[in-house]
């Protein structure tokens, strides 16, 4: 078993590769001057990523 520190869960690398996804269609977006559609992925993303960092509760804490 390995000590690097950042391992994680299957589970918890696959949604970081969506939100991962999200955010990069919302710069594609914006690269593309698709305003609304940008605005709507980085939102997506957003709460995408809060709610992954709620769940986790003490496993993670916000840095000082």
């Amino acid at each position: 078993m390995s000590n690097d520190p950042l391992l994680c869960s299957k589970e918890f690398e696959q949604r970081l590769w969506n939100i991962r996804d999200i955010l990069h269609g919302a710069v594609q977006d914006n690269i593309a001057h698709q305003q609304e559609s940008a605005r709507l992925g980085t939102k997506k993303a957003y709460e995408e990523l809060s709610a992954l960092l709620d769940s986790l509760q003490s496993n993670l804490k916000q840095p000082d």
